[in-house]
């Protein structure tokens, strides 16, 4: 029987699909993939990141350190791209850094962090720190150890501040004048012959709460006043909300209380780049309030603004926000109780008034009513989740690249010797294609542009931040697609040319399987379409298993294959 050229295979119709048996896989689909993407109407390569801004201009425990979280803060009408970006310094405690792309010298660097005792902050992977501009200023949330603070566009090395009107708690430990540590607050206790005025009092009265300028000296005492630490902090139309709080009393852990279902909001910002009027507490005077999420047991991990809607995201459901206009502010609605978010950063809002969640038992779109449609069944949920290191799960986040319409789900694999995430499962939001690429150990991504060219910054160990390269791929991406029985399972097939439409050198292998338990060998014949249309080869089997894999960082940019075939024996 002579060979028959099979029908062209388009190898980027589908993507990959892991979630099923490899001999259920789509035609044309891929059962097992890394570091490639369907792109174009075309397999090819997905982009590296490289090292770009070291974390400061000399060497010392920022330098050191390590890059946590990065956003852009380019003042309004600026004309240069500030990037910044929190890192954990060697002794464990975090930095603020603005970097100014267009300046020169030591000078494009400045640590704008606050140093005062309660102010300072270190770090907990279940609770990453947050930093964003909002109304023009740039907010850091610690999410460990210290309130919210800002800073406005004129800055100046630590000119980071506690959020203005920022809720205090007064705690049971009281402390002798002569002790105060300057720069915290206290509560007056006993008046005593202590002069608390001459130590940044208002008055020399029980009850008034001050920020102590010296240590004191006589017979007055004082409780230690701590700020109240929130585990998220997000805008909300003109507002900002803050999510899951702790209490932070006396040194040790036993006496503070944690509410992690406590949703606070700050009263409206009307007056542009600044924050002076907000206030927190709420009164008859102002739009602040204070509400707890009952409706079901789970912790609240995050939340975000969908249209006209605030979403926040517990462990276990969602709840939706709105403005009300009058009297009670905000109302909540539970909307799903079926499902939450699976960690901190774990959604995106990709346009068209939705949100792309990664849950507890899938990845889901909604647009804040009450329907939701998993996107991740039967393609890579079961495969995702198992690949997922359980003690590094809270590192887990969610990127959205919107150029090429694309929603990254960062996790730790079991594989992870990093501090961040080495394995990401993509979503193109336009097409429902999936592929899964390799990361360097990122721990947060961020997306901007200068000059009309895309600029993709990410945080990792290591002494730099890093940015995604718009050039250079990563190398020796591949695909497979395996226990292909080539439409019947009752022949034995022979296969002795593979016939290639790919505009970029790659490496081809195929063998042929007689089970669907047989191990596969696989022996590359590298592609040049310099000089090549086809590849020989001589395998058979009843299934078919082929492999392609870039050679180096060579973009492939392959369509389809088809393959010179012929039946050698039927049972």
């Amino acid at each position: 029987m002579p060979y028959e050229t099979s029908p062209e295979i388009d190898f980027s119709a589908i993507g990959l699909v892991v979630d099923v048996p490899a001999n259920a896989v789509p035609t044309g689909g891929w059962s097992n993939s890394l570091n490639v993407r369907c792109k174009n109407n075309s397999v090819q390569g997905v982009n590296a990141f490289e090292d770009d801004i070291a974390l400061w201009h000399s060497a010392g425990s920022i330098a050191s350190g390590e890059a946590k979280a990065v956003c852009q803060f380019t003042p309004a009408g600026g004309s240069d791209l500030i990037i910044a970006y929190i890192v954990k310094k060697t002794d464990g405690n975090g930095s603020v850094i603005l970097y100014n792309t267009g300046g020169s010298g030591n000078g494009r660097w400045e640590d704008v962090t606050n140093a005062t005792a309660n102010q300072v902050f270190t770090f907990d992977d279940d609770y990453p720190p947050q930093i964003f501009v909002f109304n023009e200023l740039l907010i850091v949330n610690p999410g460990t150890d210290a309130p919210p603070q800002f800073t406005n566009a004129k800055v100046s090395a630590g000119s980071l501040v506690e959020l203005p009107n920022w809720v205090y708690d007064t705690t049971s430990t009281t402390t002798a004048a002569g002790s105060f540590v300057i720069g915290s607050k206290y509560t007056i206790a006993a008046v005593g012959n202590t002069s608390f005025t001459g130590i940044g009092a208002s008055a020399n009265t029980v009850g008034v709460t001050f920020t102590a300028t010296g240590v004191g000296s006589g017979t007055g005492t004082a409780t230690i006043t701590t700020p109240i630490i929130a585990r998220i902090v997000r805008p909300f139309n003109n507002r900002l909300v803050a999510m899951s709080i702790l209490e932070e009393h006396s040194a040790g852990t036993g006496d503070d209380v944690y509410q992690p279902i406590d949703f606070l909001f700050s009263s409206h910002i009307t007056t542009l780049a600044s924050l002076t009027a907000a206030e927190w507490t709420a009164s008859t005077t102002n739009t602040a309030g204070d509400a707890f999420l009952l409706d079901t047991p789970g912790r609240i991990l995050d939340g975000g603004q969908l249209g006209e809607f605030f979403i926040a995201y517990k462990s276990d459901s969602v709840v939706r926000v709105r403005e009300t206009g009058d009297t009670y502010v905000l109302a909540f609605e539970s909307i799903f109780e079926d499902d939450g978010i699976y960690s901190t950063r774990c959604f995106a809002n990709i346009g068209n008034a939705q949100h792309l969640v990664v849950g507890n038992y899938g990845v889901y779109l909604h647009d804040g009513q009450s329907q939701k449609q998993d996107i991740a069944k039967d393609l890579f949920k079961d495969t995702m989740y198992a690949l997922v290191k359980t003690a590094e799960r809270n590192r887990a986040f969610v990127f959205q690249q919107t150029r090429d319409k694309e929603v990254w789900f960062c996790l730790a694999s079991t594989a992870n010797s990093s501090t961040g995430c080495d394995i990401a499962f993509v979503y193109n939001y336009e097409d429902g294609k999936i592929h899964k690429r390799s990361l360097p150990g990122v721990s947060d991504i961020f997306e901007t542009e200068l000059d009309g060219v895309l600029k993709i910054y990410a945080t990792k160990s290591g002494t730099t931040l890093q940015t995604l390269s718009n050039s250079t791929l990563v190398s020796d991406g591949f695909f497979e697609r395996t226990d292909d029985n080539l439409t019947d399972n009752s022949i034995t097939k022979q296969i002795n040319r593979i016939l290639v439409n790919a505009k970029g050198a790659c490496n081809l292998a195929i063998t042929g399987t007689k089970f669907l338990g047989d191990s596969k060998t696989y022996t590359n014949i590298a592609f040049d379409p310099a000089t090549q249309y086809k590849v020989d080869t001589r395998t058979s089997g009843r299934y078919m298993n082929l492999k392609v894999t870039m050679n180096g960082a060579t973009n492939p940019e392959l369509t389809k294959l088809q393959f010179d075939i012929k039946v050698i024996g039927v049972r």
